[in-house]
């Protein structure tokens, strides 16, 4: 029988079974039957064998013909851990070789390590091997629009739920991604647009056109019911203004679009979260970061969607089970004081609501 005190453990190989290891030997599977598992020497010339029950050592002839080979082993456990990474993440194979191999250098760095590094192979000797284990991970790169072809897991979360939405065209292919219950948040949410038609000029350099675009800026602030007054005052005051400025395509644009449209989808005068775009800005400038390469492939960006879309369904779970959420900066808490400090004298009486209008434009930062 075995002795109690053996240990074992088991590591990766190369063709994605497992090895066992025992004081430096390393054994591979010689047959099995049920879970009962017969191991040899990795030395086919070795008569060493181990007998293991449901991975638990039974019985074993540990008489090897050959010394250990502890350098060798740790090449193989460190080989088996880039070719792992390969298989499960998209940093490019290069970058996953040299992060892993730099890990080696460090002040624990003895002869031992020394003797294991100088049997390690080189990239260049492992390049085929490494990228044969990413074409598990990812198809075929596609050559053009028409090669696109999104299948199974490309086209879900990691939730294995409804991802890609809209797969359309041939030559001009249009890919939309999102969630159903992502869908459904965005279709409740609030949004705005902002319009200029060839006004900068003028902005600038007239007061008037400059009111008139403050105006047309902060109606998402005025409250809903205020929205007609607050623009057709803002109308009747450039009419009487000396300006020659063409300000038609712009006020038809506001008007039609925004004041006699459905306002309860733009205004923000009773919203406590974001109310411009700045947070998407953000996270456009933290995907380049993240995936670290200007223009990553259609598999890269997807797998990094679907990690974002994961990440930010279980965040919202937090947030609503009452979790830490990020503080404000200082200067939004200050803007947001300041417009509820408008709100609550517009409420009660101080100010009217073209005076509401006017100062909360200021707060817009729109120069």
């Amino acid at each position: 029988m075995a002795n109690a005190q053996l240990q074992v453990t088991f590591i990766d190989n190369e063709r994605g079974g497992q090895s066992l290891v025992y004081r430096d030997y390393r054994f591979q599977v010689k047959n099995r039957r049920n879970d009962r598992v017969y191991w040899r020497c990795a030395t086919r010339t070795c008569p060493a064998t181990i007998r293991t029950l449901n991975n638990i050592p039974i019985g074993f002839n540990l008489v090897h013909n050959h010394p250990p080979n502890p350098a060798k082993l740790e090449v193989t456990k460190v080989l088996q851990h880039i070719k792992k990474r390969c298989r499960a993440e998209t940093t490019p194979v290069p970058a996953i070789y040299k992060q892993e191999i730099a890990k080696l250098r460090t002040p624990k760095w003895n002869d031992d390590t020394q003797r294991m590094v100088e049997q390690l192979p080189t990239f260049p000797s492992q390049k085929s091997s490494l990228y044969r284990q990413r074409e598990d991970l990812i198809p075929h790169l596609p050559t053009s629009l028409l090669n696109i072809d999104l299948q199974d897991e490309w086209t879900q979360t990691t939730a294995a739920e409804r991802f890609l939405l809209i797969n359309d065209g041939t030559f001009d292919k249009i890919l939309v991604f999102a969630t159903d219950s992502n869908l459904q948040h965005l279709a409740n949410n609030d949004n705005n647009t902002i319009y200029a038609d060839g006004l900068v000029t003028n902005y600038k350099g007239e007061p008037d056109i400059h009111r008139l675009i403050r105006r047309a800026a902060v109606l998402p602030l005025v409250p809903t019911a205020e929205v007609e007054d607050v623009w057709f005052h803002a109308l009747e005051e450039l009419e009487n203004s000396d300006s020659t400025a063409n300000t038609t395509p712009f006020t038809d644009y506001v008007t039609t679009y925004w004041v006699e449209a459905n306002r309860q989808l733009w205004n923000h005068y009773q919203t406590e979260g974001p109310r411009t775009t700045n947070h998407l800005e953000g996270w456009h400038s933290g995907l380049k970061k993240m995936i670290q390469v200007p223009h990553p492939n259609i598999y890269t960006l997807l797998n990094y969607l679907k990690e974002e879309q994961a990440f930010n369904e279980i965040t919202f779970i937090q947030y609503h089970a009452g979790g830490v959420r990020p503080t404000k900066r200082r200067k939004y808490t200050q803007l947001n004081q300041r417009l509820q400090q408008l709100k609550d004298q517009l409420q009660n009486g101080d100010i009217t609501v073209f005076q509401f209008a006017d100062t909360a434009s200021y707060l817009l930062h729109l120069d």
